[in-house]
């Protein structure tokens, strides 16, 4: 409003000043210098304001305007300055110049000074914790931008702002304050605007690591393998996916892999997956961890050949490029670089040399390795042991051992060989056979040489040989056909050549040897034995004048074997023994005697002597079935075994060659029975047969004694029950042998001896032990019966009363006494268990008439001798 009011004044004066001086000239065309100050910076209208307007005086329209002071807000073609585009509050100037005929030039400045904008309050912004040059202008808007000529200041002292810059990373989560502060310029106060920022914690992916293994390991353990754990410090609730197509997650919350079953599936390689973090506000960046599983190829350079490039003389080192290739089938080892560590041994010296070679390229195209060896490690005369220790692909992890055995060359440098110094010596040998040639000490590498040479003297002949020298040391063979003639013969070399470098040496060096004559061998009578299976062969010939000799033979037929054996003879006979072993096989068999070779002579008796043995089966071990049930008590014997018959033969032992009778009475133990094929007489195997004898243990008395009260009539049942066995188990007999079997019923006898066995009903077996026992009857209790003493008898052989007979008293009191006494005292009859009852006669002092004492009273005394019981007396009336 200030401004309009100053243009509506401006305009009435300069008419006021044309009207009242129509006639005077103003050179002024582009007004007066001018000085105005817009502090209201929101004003819509001070985006398109036109400062010819603003110009003093009466400026002329058409002229051109220039930014003085850079303010950028100007469109100098038209004179229409945007405020809001001014960056920085301050004064600004602005020049007017005007140019045509009546002024000439003219110029004006107009003077504005900008008040102070600092923009709208922003009490919600946010920042990222990864940022840290946040612009705080952004959370301002446009219409208008704040000034820019402002300070922002730190309330909450973070620390975190440089100029208009917030360092949210330095800050960390959080909310801070900050003020923008636009200062006072001329007349228009300061600006002031508040920034509320929130700094958003930023999601963590974690720290990511790899899985690493080598291929060649067990896998079993991680086919439940948790991503996560390749990860540290991650947010949770992330989510996978992977960027291999291995198909193992089957959902974005899915973290454990199998990776036994990647490998099985998809072989060796790098395998990656990736953990989604999401923010928590839109204002931080997804972050991302990507985690690999790293299944290392092992190579397996152990199919391919290694060569080392070529053996040399020594006069050619200097000259030599030393190279080496390394082959492979194709396919088996992948295109692209590998490091080669090789070792070279000089085996002369012992002197080890390595090298890595870096970068060897390899082709499939190709399928070769071309290796360029360190000159430097083959100096001199030697022999080279080339071998290839590791190769690794360039820029592997080297998680795995690959295999390089055997991956290995020799390489000679050849010095001039030289048999001069050498020993060589030619075994003695027999007409039409080999001559053997040993060479040692001689001056040669390793390796394979030409060696020429002439016989001469009992043999002649030219021949040239390849033979192979280590250690200075080579054998050699003079063919047959070459030694036809005994005698001595000279052995010459002419040259010596070494067959890889062509190193030769022509100097000639001899020996001799003495060839014998082979004698002649007449028929030899062979007379091979058969045999059972399992037996030693025996083969006899006889050979005069021959003490020891060798013998070299074979055996065809359902054996095949060929052997040799030294033989000491006896007086020219000869046994040939055959090991089990070569003659295992039942059947028809010819053995060949094919050379005899004796003490004292090289020479082998070339011979084709045969004869032929057969080796009979050995008979089918016996069946042996149940064998019956022996009783200990019936004294068994091998008779009672079975199998029987002619064609079985029992042993007491496995190793026992004594067949046992048939009448060997059995013992509890393993016998062995054995079947003989009756025609050849082979033996079966034995077949163990174990032998229980079953015996029961004999009865014993559990009581103290065997009597018993005669009186109640005891019985075998009674005299069983004073025994440890029950009744049934339990055998009583009259005799201990061939007695009489007594039932339980049988009444017990007076003095009589029983014999007791044991029986067993599952067996059938008696017990080999018996108990004896001899029972008395006497033992009664007088209280048990109605013992008395008869008080007469009349011994008139009538048949009827004849004795004095006290009832039971033999039963009751078996040590008693009696003794009868006539009316005078005398004493008449003495008796006890063991005499007979009182006839009547005296069997003490005189005989009564007729011998019987008289019809008449007699006394008697009857001691009972047993429990004290007091002796009685009494009369008896004897009645002829």
């Amino acid at each position: 409003m200030k401004q309009h009011y100053y243009k509506v004044i401006k305009a009435f004066f300069l008419l006021a000043f044309i009207y009242l001086f129509p006639n005077t000239t103003f050179a002024q065309c582009a007004g007066t210098d001018t000085t105005q100050e817009i502090c209201n910076f929101l004003d819509p209208s001070y985006q398109t304001l036109d400062l010819l307007t603003l110009l003093d005086g009466s400026p002329e329209s058409g002229g051109t305007w220039a930014d003085t002071d850079r303010s950028r807000a100007l469109d100098t073609s038209t004179g229409i300055l945007n405020v809001w585009a001014i960056r920085n509050s301050g004064v600004y100037r602005f020049t007017y110049t005007v140019s045509n005929a009546a002024c000439g030039t003219t110029s004006t400045v107009l003077t504005l000074t900008i008040g102070a904008y600092a923009g709208v309050d922003n009490l919600n912004a946010a920042a990222c914790e990864t940022d840290t040059s946040v612009n705080l202008f952004q959370f301002y808007g446009d219409s208008p931008s704040p000034q820019a000529n402002g300070t922002f200041v730190d309330k909450d002292a973070s620390g975190a702002i440089t100029g208009n810059f917030f360092n949210a990373n330095a800050a960390g989560p959080g909310t801070y304050n900050i003020s923008y502060i636009v200062p006072s310029v001329g007349s228009c106060p300061e600006s002031r605007s508040e920034i509320r920022i929130t700094v958003q914690p930023k999601p963590e992916p974690g720290i990511p690591s790899d899985f690493e293994i080598c291929e060649n390991e067990d896998l079993s353990p991680y086919t439940n393998f948790d991503l996560r754990d390749l990860l540290t410090g991650e947010d949770a609730n992330g989510e996978w996916s992977e960027l291999s197509g291995t198909t193992q997650l089957s959902s974005v919350n899915d973290h454990n892999i199998n990776i036994q079953d990647i490998y099985t599936k998809n072989g060796p390689g790098t395998y990656s997956f990736v953990y989604t973090v999401y923010p928590s506000h839109p204002v931080c960046d997804i972050e991302k961890s990507i985690v690999n599983i790293i299944i290392e190829k092992q190579y397996n350079f152990s199919f391919g050949s290694f060569t080392v490039n070529n053996d040399i003389c020594e006069n050619d080192i200097e000259d030599t490029n030393f190279t080496a290739t390394l082959s492979q089938p194709r396919g088996q080892i992948d295109d692209g670089f590998y490091n080669i560590t090789y070792q070279v041994t000089n085996t002369t010296t012992g002197a080890v040399n390595s090298a890595t070679i870096d970068s060897v390229a390899y082709n499939n195209a190709t399928a070769v390795f071309d290796i360029d060896l360190d000159n430097s490690f083959f100096p001199s005369v030697a022999n080279y042991k080339v071998n290839i220790t590791q190769i690794t692909k360039t820029g592997a992890l080297n998680l795995c051992q690959n295999i390089v055995s055997n991956l290995s060359d020799e390489l000679n440098i050849f010095s001039y060989p030289d048999l001069k110094n050498a020993t060589i010596t030619v075994a003695n040998t027999c007409t039409n056979s080999d001559a053997i040639v040993t060479i040692t000490n001689a001056n040669v590498m390793n390796g394979e040489y030409q060696l020429e040479y002439q016989l001469s003297e009992a043999n002649t002949a030219n021949n040239t040989i390849t033979s192979t020298f280590t250690g200075g040391e080579a054998t050699f063979t003079i063919p047959a056909e070459n030694i036809t003639k005994s005698g001595n013969t000279r052995l010459t070399f002419t040259l010596i050549q070494n067959t890889s470098a062509g190193c030769e040496n022509t100097n000639s060096v001899s020996t001799n040897f003495n060839v014998f004559a082979s004698p002649d061998v007449s028929a030899i009578n062979l007379n091979a034995a058969n045999i059972c299976l399992g037996e030693q062969g025996m083969v006899n010939f006889h050979l005069d004048n021959i003490e020891t000799i060798e013998v070299t033979y074979s055996i065809t037929g359902s054996n095949t074997v060929n052997g040799t054996s030294t033989i000491n003879g006896d007086n020219g006979d000869f046994v040939l023994v055959l090991p089990t072993l070569q003659v295992k096989n039942s059947g028809n068999n010819t053995i060949t005697i094919t050379s005899l070779h004796t003490e004292g002579s090289p020479c082998t008796l070339a011979t084709d002597i045969a004869t032929t043995f057969t080796i009979f089966d050995l008979p089918t071990p016996p069946t042996v079935g149940v064998q019956p049930e022996l009783c200990a008590y019936n004294t068994p014997t091998i008779a009672n075994l079975s199998p029987q018959g002619e064609e079985y033969q029992w042993y007491s032992s496995q190793s026992s060659s004594t067949p046992l009778a048939t009448d060997t009475p059995l013992e509890n133990k393993t016998y062995w029975v054995s079947q003989v094929n009756l025609t050849s007489g082979c033996e079966s195997e034995k077949v163990a047969v174990p032998v229980t004898l079953s015996d029961v243990a004999a009865p014993t008395l559990t009581a103290e004694n065997t009597q018993f009260c005669g009186l109640k009539n005891p019985t075998i049942g009674d005299l069983s029950a004073k025994t440890n066995v029950t009744e049934g188990e339990l055998i009583w007999y009259d005799a201990a042998l061939n007695g009489n079997q007594l039932s339980s019923e049988t009444v017990l006898e007076e003095g009589k001896t029983y014999y007791g066995y044991t029986y067993d009903a599952s067996t059938g077996c008696f017990s080999s032990n018996h108990i004896t026992t001899q029972v008395t009857l006497n033992n009664c209790n007088a209280d048990d019966f109605d013992f008395y003493v008869p008080d007469g008898f009349s011994p008139n052989g009538d048949g009827i009363n004849d004795t004095f007979t006290i009832p039971n008293i033999n039963y009751i009191f078996p040590d008693y006494t009696l003794k009868i006494y006539n009316r005078y005292g005398k004493l008449l009859f003495e008796g006890n268990a063991s005499t007979p009852d009182w006839d009547g006669r005296a069997n003490q002092g005189g005989t009564p008439i007729n011998g019987i004492a008289p019809s008449g009273v007699y006394f008697y005394i009857l001691n009972f001798n047993k429990d004290n019981i007091k002796p009685k007396q009494g009369r008896i009336y004897l009645n002829q």
